[in-house]
């Protein structure tokens, strides 16, 4: 078994070999934070519509 990197005393630095499926899990926690804007301030939302207004 490889344990990794030796530093000392008994200790190994762990080399990760699932860092491609942790930026995967990544791409989901942006998700949540898009949900999380939805659930903003009902000022943020008048803010929105107040720029689709300008916009027409």
């Amino acid at each position: 078994m490889f344990k990794g990197k030796y530093i000392g005393k008994g200790k190994y630095k762990k080399k990760k070999k699932k860092k491609k499926k942790k930026k995967k899990k990544k791409k989901k926690k942006k998700k949540k934070k898009k949900k999380k804007k939805k659930k903003t301030h009902a000022i943020c939302h008048e803010k929105k519509l107040r720029t689709e207004d300008s916009q027409m």
